[in-house]
């Protein structure tokens, strides 16, 4: 179940963020990620 919003992230996250670089493409995925995961356990 966890694959498919991360899948998501991923996708449109890491595209927006190609020109940022592999790094800040993780920094803000992680971000989404726990706003995401905060708000299913909230």
């Amino acid at each position: 179940m966890i694959e498919s919003p991360l899948a998501k992230l991923t996708s449109s996250g890491c595209q927006m963020s190609h020109q940022w670089g592999f790094l800040k493409c993780r920094a803000y995925l992680n971000a989404e990620f726990s706003q995401v995961w905060l708000r299913k356990i909230g």
